[in-house]
């Protein structure tokens, strides 16, 4: 799906991009084979909880959309249930079709007293 994906708009990983999509695509085989081998509970693994950062222009939201490709496309997995991608920012949400922490974590907005 990936290819698919970078055929279709010419735009393929930089080599720090391939490592995340690696690494994301190796831990979800790991989890896999911790699940049918009923071994999830003897794993020494976290959850992970993966942040990506970068200068403007870095590509930080082109590899947000492959995971979530590869996540909803390939795993079938839904957004909000199996993973959620989460953003400081309003805009930022909007880019990667996310939530803010605040949306996630059912932060209501301050009120003023007065």
């Amino acid at each position: 799906q990936l290819f698919k994906e970078c055929a279709e708009t010419g735009k393929t990983p930089t080599p720090d991009q391939w490592k995340v999509l690696e690494f994301i695509k190796d831990r979800c085989f790991q989890e896999r084979s911790e699940w049918n081998s009923q071994t999830q509970k003897k794993s020494f693994w976290e959850p992970l909880r993966l942040m990506i950062h970068g200068l403007p222009g870095a590509g930080k939201s082109q590899v947000i959309k492959w995971i979530r490709s590869f996540f909803e496309d390939c795993l079938g997995w839904i957004h909000g249930r199996e993973f959620v991608c989460i953003a400081s920012m309003n805009t930022m949400a909007a880019l990667i079709g996310g939530m803010t922490i605040h949306s996630f974590g059912d932060v209501p907005p301050r009120v003023d007293p007065s």
